[in-house]
Parts: structure tokens; sequence; C-alpha cells
């Protein structure tokens, strides 16, 4: 398949390359408070509750010192507190560090001694695993009564941090690659333009923190008012749970490996029935093979499944390619 390079469309007094995600953010809630912005299993989150919400905790992180690229330790379970937590750093001017609750404490070590954050943001129920290297840590709690709800006040750009996210380290130790505000909001861009929202979609976020794709679906639907799925950690992780949620609340979208969608295929499920609403199928991550495509098109023939490369390290997609069931593979 011929990978195409991704291009903007860089023309147009609406092109928002000098905007910042919060501002985005911050723009939609005004057009739309009441409507869904995150669900996670039962709960849910209206646009005004979250702009509240995540600006009474941008207040808090302000009175521990947070400003301009500061960087903030965000070490969280996928929930409703994470979508808040994430705002609410970028909202005081800071930078997140994702840190995956799931990995080694010599590596959370290692995070954070060479990102040497000041604050720590976390959940009660992690703090017992989490070295701190001397920074504060705040476990976040369901509001904070005291604190206002009106948006902070704090200079940032677009060529200013929005994260910090680390590499594998399969190459040697992990780094830490610095994402700006400007990349993230090209690549969101393009991905509005190439394939737009229709009414009544829900997206679907999925992929840890600790990963840029993460970085697309927590922000895709939600700077262009529609609604995303948390998947929690355990049902993103069993074929058979996930399939039930996705199915449950028919999402349209959704981000995932080649292994995962393999799995997914593999089950004796009716897939085409149950999912019927999933029209988008984003793979990245890993080699997608031809014969996993193949795959995918016998099950879902009504559906697109995109085939991304990009890393950590450019802030964005590289390539990517539409891809199509082989016209000599037969019915």
């Amino acid at each position: 398949e011929q990978q195409q390079h991704l291009a903007w469309n860089q023309t147009g007094a609406d092109y928002p390359r000098s905007r910042c995600l919060h501002h985005l953010f911050a723009e939609q809630a005004a057009r739309t408070p009441e409507a869904i912005a995150f669900r996670c299993a039962d709960q849910q989150l209206t646009y005004q509750e979250l702009e509240a919400r995540s600006n009474q905790l941008a207040h808090y992180l302000q009175g521990l010192g947070v400003k301009s690229e500061t960087l903030v330790g965000l070490c969280v379970v996928r929930s409703l507190e994470m979508a808040i937590a994430v705002l609410a750093i970028l909202k005081a001017g800071g930078a997140y560090v994702p840190l995956d609750p799931s990995y080694p404490q010599e590596r959370l070590a290692y995070m954070l001694g060479d990102s040497q954050v000041s604050v720590l943001l976390t959940q009660s129920h992690l703090t017992a695993r989490l070295p701190t290297h001397g920074a504060q840590v705040v476990c976040l709690v369901a509001v904070w009564p005291a604190l206002p709800v009106y948006r902070p006040a704090v200079e940032v750009i677009g060529e200013n941090l929005a994260y910090v996210i680390y590499t594998s380290g399969a190459t040697g130790q992990p780094k830490g690659v610095q994402g700006l505000h400007r990349g993230a909001v090209n690549r969101l861009h393009w991905m509005w333009q190439r394939y737009p929202f229709e009414a009544g979609e829900l997206c679907s976020q999925k992929t840890a923190l600790s990963f840029v794709d993460s970085v697309w679906e927590i922000f895709g639907g939600l700077l262009q008012g529609v609604p995303t799925l948390i998947i929690p950690d355990q049902a993103g992780k069993d074929p058979y749970r996930l399939i039930e949620t996705l199915s449950h609340h028919r999402v349209s979208r959704i981000v995932l490996v080649p292994s995962l969608l393999s799995a997914l295929l593999e089950t004796e499920l009716d897939l085409d029935t149950q999912l019927k609403a999933l029209k988008y199928w984003v793979c990245s991550g890993e080699v997608l093979p031809a014969s996993l495509i193949e795959q995918f098109y016998h099950r879902f023939s009504e559906s697109m499944l995109v085939n991304l490369y990009g890393s950590s390290e450019v802030s964005a997609d590289v390539t990517y390619a539409e891809t199509a069931r082989s016209p000599i593979a037969g019915p």
C-alpha cells in the first residue's frame, strides 16, 4: 500500500495552528455547555462540569507554583479524573508527564528523577507504590469546593509545552519527548478535515497516557463537541469485555494496535452486527499485516481501517494509509 504523507491545509483565518488545546476546549465548552464531554462506566461529565472542575484544580496547581511549562507528573488510571487532571494541568500553564501505574517502580523512579517534576498528581490507591523524588504529591478528589470555577489567568501559546511522553527505552534509557500545543493541534486539525465527525458519533479513549495516541483520543472528539467514552483498563485488555463495551455504547471510532485487532477478529462473536456503529478503526504502534487487513474487511465490509505511523518524537503521525480489501482476494 502506498503510504501518503500527511498534509495540512494551512490557509484560511480559521486554521488554529497558534491555539492551545485548552483554549480550544474552553471555546467548545462555551458553545455546548450541556453536552456530554466524557463518559466512563456509569458516570459522565458535561462540558460545563468539566470546565468548572478542571478550572478549580488548575487554580490549586497554580497555588503550588505551577506556571507556564512547569512539568507536572500524572499517575492515574483511565477515569473521568484523568480527563479533569490533563485539562487542569494545561489550564494552569503546565505540561503533563504521564506515569503509567502499571510500570515497574524502577522505571517510575527513573522518569520522576529525570523529569524533576515539581508536582505529582495521582489517586489515593496508587500512592503506596510511587517514588516521589521530592515532588509535591496531590491526590485527586471529587470536588474542590473552596476554589473558584472561573478560568485561571496564564500566558501560554502554541509553542509552549503541552506534555512530555517518555519513549519505551528499547534502544537505551527512556527519553522524555517534549510535545508542543502547536504540534498536537496541527495533527488534530488534519484529522478533523480528513475524517470529519457526523451527528451521533461517540469516540473512545483506551490508550494509556504514556503513548502519544492518547492525545488524539482525548482531544479529537472533545474539541469538536463529540462525546468520548473512557474505557477502563481492565475492559480494554479483555477482547470480550471490550467488544461488549463498544457494542453497548455504540462507539463509532477506536484506536488500537494490530495485535488487539487480531484478538477481536479471532473471537467467534458476530462482530459486524455487534459493532455496526464502529465505522472508523485506526491501527497504530505495530506493523499491520496484509492478512489482518483481509480478515478485517471480511468482518467489516462497510467500515474503514486506517493505518497510521508516527512516534512520540514527532508529536504527531507522519504517514497514513486508508486500507482496502485486495481486489484479487475474492469474497
